[in-house]
């Protein structure tokens, strides 16, 4: 959930809003990563989130929250941020690695954006999933 103000709110914590503030709450943001605004899935997802998506000026699908645009590897980047902080406020430990399910069916586009956000060079595709390292990532938040 992006509240006002930009901050972001993940889990528990966002229950009792989802239904108040539809518009703020993003979900499946994995079925917009590498692909077109006007692609059939991403017109399909349309259909069923409370949140605005619009196109950028290449066709890619940006989420809008209070006229803030971002892409969908920015809400992805996140997420990731939000599993660090958990992660060191659990263990007090830092967060030096990270696997990472990539669905089979994500192609190179939809791997090249999640790579970007990932700031991670290369990423082995697998039949059920890919492991990462991100030490570089993480230990850099």
């Amino acid at each position: 959930m992006i509240q006002e103000g930009g901050s972001v709110a993940f889990g528990d914590t966002i229950k009792d809003q989802m239904y108040k503030y539809p518009e703020r709450v993003i979900f499946g943001v994995k079925h917009l990563i590498g692909h077109k605004y006007h692609d059939c899935s991403v017109q399909e997802l349309l259909e069923n989130v409370g949140f605005k998506i619009q196109p950028d000026v290449n066709d890619n699908p940006l989420i809008v929250v209070d006229g803030k645009k971002y892409m969908p590897e920015e809400i992805l980047g996140f997420l990731l941020e939000h599993v660090k902080y958990t992660y060191k406020n659990y263990t007090c430990q830092e967060a030096t690695d990270c696997v990472i399910t990539v669905p089979a069916y994500f192609n190179d586009a939809q791997n090249s954006c999640k790579n970007r956000q990932l700031k991670y060079p290369q990423v082995p595709q697998r039949t059920n999933s890919c492991r990462h390292r991100l030490q570089q990532h993480l230990t850099k938040g």
